[in-house]
């Protein structure tokens, strides 16, 4: 787990403690305001596996310097083309995207 309170530098805090690159914690946390939801691919998928997403290696999960939390985002397997992975977002009803 990668946290951050406002003002401080990022730790990581699971599963050990310690300080966090800032320079690798604060591009993934632009990547992941940056990301664009691209297409839905699969509004009802009769099966997660084909996209890796039956049992998700990454999932994302966000929570504001406010405590908001926004859904969390299971990342799948890569797209066959471009730099995209199909992820599926925890409130969403079943489709993949």
């Amino acid at each position: 787990m990668l946290e951050r309170d406002k003002g401080a530098p990022w730790r990581l805090t699971k599963p050990i403690g310690a300080d966090g690159n800032q320079s690798q914690a604060n591009n993934l946390a632009s990547a992941i305001v940056d990301a664009e939801l691209n297409r839905t691919v699969d509004e009802k998928p009769a099966d997660l596996k084909a996209f890796e997403l039956d049992h998700p290696k990454t999932i994302v999960t966000v929570t504001t310097f406010h405590k908001k939390t926004w859904p969390s985002i299971a990342v799948g397997r890569s797209t066959p083309i471009g730099f995209n992975a199909y992820v599926k977002l925890s409130k969403q009803s079943g489709g993949v995207c």
